[in-house]
């Protein structure tokens, strides 16, 4: 019976010594914000979580071929889709999420990927 006193004992003061919040001054913030204009940034701090990017895509004269037009990200998140013709030049505004690096385009069976920070994707069939 000593032995399970001993033990409780034992853990009841590690909990207690566990559980004791330590002031550190260096992590205490130096004042808080009261409103929206009171926030200090950073000038180079981007607020967008989006960026704009235009998909041009490039007609093949004489191709009669009518395709789904599909953009996805990298790990295949559908961003855009729609049918589109071969032959036919259609020009797309995109708003993609900011921390994506790379799109996949694609028309048939025609994969092109591409970098997302560019703000123009030039898509040919070629």
């Amino acid at each position: 019976m000593k032995k399970v006193n001993f033990i409780t004992a034992i853990a009841i003061l590690v909990l207690a010594i566990a559980c004791t919040k330590v002031k550190d001054p260096e992590l205490a913030p130096a004042s808080k914000a009261t409103n929206f204009k009171e926030i200090k940034v950073d000038d180079q701090f981007k607020w967008n979580t989006t960026n704009s990017i235009i998909l041009n895509f490039k007609p093949t004269v004489g191709d009669a071929r009518i395709a789904v037009l599909k953009v996805t990200s990298e790990e295949g998140a559908v961003i855009y889709q729609r049918l589109q013709k071969a032959a036919e030049a259609s020009n797309i505004v995109l708003q993609i999420p900011a921390h994506y690096t790379k799109l996949k385009v694609s028309f048939g069976g025609n994969v092109k990927t591409f970098d997302s920070k560019n703000s123009t994707i030039n898509m040919d069939l070629k």
